[in-house]
């Protein structure tokens, strides 16, 4: 004969794993005004998510992904997730978001130069003596990219003057009268290196 012992409860009880990120945004440059979204991918139960942008937590960021709807230089920061059970928690790599915006503008008649923060360097406007430096002489209704490892730029009546990140000075437009210093009264399409 068998009795049951009704005195006992058994419980099964599971073993929570570890999270584990198994895949994750990667570093990244935008413009600013774009939009971006940052993830990551883990394995196990019960998860939770906090994101942090330079060490500190950001209030609401608490899924998977993390979504800024309008990035503006202040964006600009390290980012990472934390994911969590009870069993404990997975830390994302540092994931760079590095915000381009414009850094300076020069303007003069009908021409405007525009320096990012990447040292890129875009143009725009009237280009009838190649004073935009994009290798033509078509006027441009919006931005397009001249040069990169651009630290300066001034814009000049139907000319350019241009001072790269390595200190040399470069120059385009109008030149009837010598105002590039190159030697030459020669105007130029594209901006061209002046040695002195």
């Amino acid at each position: 004969n068998y009795t049951l012992d009704t005195s006992t409860t058994l419980y099964a009880q599971w073993a929570q794993s570890l999270p584990e990120i198994l895949s994750q945004s990667a570093d990244t440059s935008i413009k600013a005004g774009n939009d971006i979204a940052y993830f990551v991918n883990a394995s196990g139960a019960e998860l939770t998510y906090q994101w942090q942008r330079n060490g500190s937590n950001i209030t609401g960021a608490t899924d998977s992904v993390y979504y800024i709807d309008t990035v503006t230089r202040n964006d600009s920061a390290n980012y990472l997730c934390i994911v969590s059970n009870s069993a404990g928690s997975d830390t994302s790599d540092t994931i760079l978001l590095n915000v381009i915006s414009v850094v300076a503008v020069s303007s003069w008649l009908n021409h405007t130069m525009i320096l990012m923060t990447d040292g890129t360097l875009w143009a725009t406007g009237r280009n009838n003596l190649g004073q935009l430096g994009d290798g033509t002489t078509t006027d441009r209704y919006s931005p397009v990219n001249v040069m990169s490892n651009v630290s300066s730029v001034s814009a000049g009546g139907y000319h350019s003057m241009i001072i790269k990140t390595d200190g040399t000075l470069w120059a385009t437009g109008y030149n009837s009268y010598g105002q590039f210093g190159d030697g030459t009264t020669l105007d130029k399409s594209n901006p061209v290196w002046i040695r002195f």
